[in-house]
């Protein structure tokens, strides 16, 4: 379908739904990358009426993740849920008003996430949306690469965490979808408006894990990243004294933490 064709869908779903006032599930989930956000939004794809979409114009390996208004106007009159690892910005804070998106924040502890950036750097591919890196920087020492990590991919996890603070959202971890993966897609469903009942929560979660390679929870345990570099470790903690107001609890960083590293 060519882009003005796509166009023209749009603007058609949205101004159908707007005249007959129809609301249908749209859940965002507003991901870290390695934060089983695959897992838990095949999961959740699979409830009845449910459909998984992208909502950004291009998907690819290099490319930042955005909210794109014709994307979301194609799908206007479909149950959905769409993973992106996007930043809230004003414009996209717009887009989930209009488009009645759920959005639910899915975070992971941030020294965890290096260890697990670090083995996707070395097992998977080296391209990444949040910097730029080359093929041999897969093969530096665990040290010095959990150092890159923490200088170059670290400071987005941040933004990404400081900047869906201020918006009403479903607050998930890596943790809770690792641990309590039916519970987790239950709260979604009661969030969003989904109508599933418990044993088909169930067939959904089941459907996600059976999906074998898609499942993406990396080695999925916690507490990996207890063994990352010490200096990856202060330049962490150093990232969120930046921002004294917010709690960091949820992905590891305690304030205990924060006063320790400032007193050294």
């Amino acid at each position: 379908m060519s882009s003005p064709s796509k166009l023209f869908h749009a603007v058609t779903r949205t101004t159908v739904r707007r005249a007959l006032n129809i609301r249908r599930p749209h859940v965002l989930i507003a991901c870290m990358p390695k934060s089983a956000s695959t897992f838990l939004a095949d999961a959740v794809s699979k409830l009845p009426g449910m459909r998984r979409v992208d909502l950004s114009w291009g998907m690819g390996p290099r490319r930042e993740h955005t909210l794109d208004v014709v994307q979301l106007a194609r799908r206007d009159l479909s149950s959905y849920v769409s993973a992106q690892h996007v930043r809230l910005s004003d414009d996209a804070e717009e887009l989930i008003e209009e488009y009645h998106l759920t959005p639910v924040l899915l975070t992971r502890n941030l020294f965890d996430a290096v260890a697990s950036v670090r083995d996707h750097f070395r097992d998977e591919a080296h391209t990444f949306p949040m910097t730029a890196l080359a093929p041999e920087h897969a093969s530096l020492p665990d040290a010095q690469l959990e150092e890159l990590i923490a200088d170059l991919i670290i400071p987005w996890y941040v933004n990404f965490y400081v900047s869906w603070q201020d918006i009403d959202c479903l607050k998930v971890t890596y943790d809770q979808v690792r641990e309590s993966p039916r519970e987790v897609v239950a709260s979604i469903c009661q969030r969003a408006g989904i109508k599933a009942e418990a044993d088909e929560i169930e067939r959904a979660v089941d459907a996600a894990r059976a999906l074998g390679s898609r499942l993406r929870l990396n080695k999925g345990v916690s507490g990996r990243g207890g063994a990352i570099s010490a200096r990856a470790r202060d330049k962490i903690i150093a990232l969120t004294r930046h921002f004294p107001k917010i709690d960091f609890g949820p992905v590891g960083v305690s304030n205990a933490m924060r006063a320790d590293t400032l007193q050294v």
